[in-house]
């Protein structure tokens, strides 16, 4: 990165920009969950949060690579997963 983050602010904005960015293909957040990213972005009231739960839940439709993933993994993903489909329920 070569920019500063001065304020709780800046560092909202570019979270939800990386967001944003990351939630258009899978390749974008190597080695972490969507449903790491998703959750935090439940509680943003901003149009780009949105338009990343409406791209993640793209994704979670259809499905993750077939990679082995833990027990503790899979239920916190559909811990998740299900508080995504009700945002975006309630959102319509």
């Amino acid at each position: 990165m070569g920019y500063r983050l001065f304020s709780h602010y800046d560092i909202h904005q570019r979270a939800l920009d990386w967001v944003a960015y990351t939630s258009a293909a899978p390749g974008r957040h190597p080695g972490c969950s969507v449903w790491t990213v998703v959750e935090p972005l439940l509680r943003f009231d901003d149009q780009r949060a949105q338009i990343a739960l409406g791209q993640f839940a793209t994704l979670a439709a259809r499905g993750e690579d077939d990679a082995p993933v833990p027990a503790a993994a899979m239920l916190d993903r559909a811990r998740v997963e299900a508080l995504l489909r009700a945002h975006l329920a309630a959102a319509r």
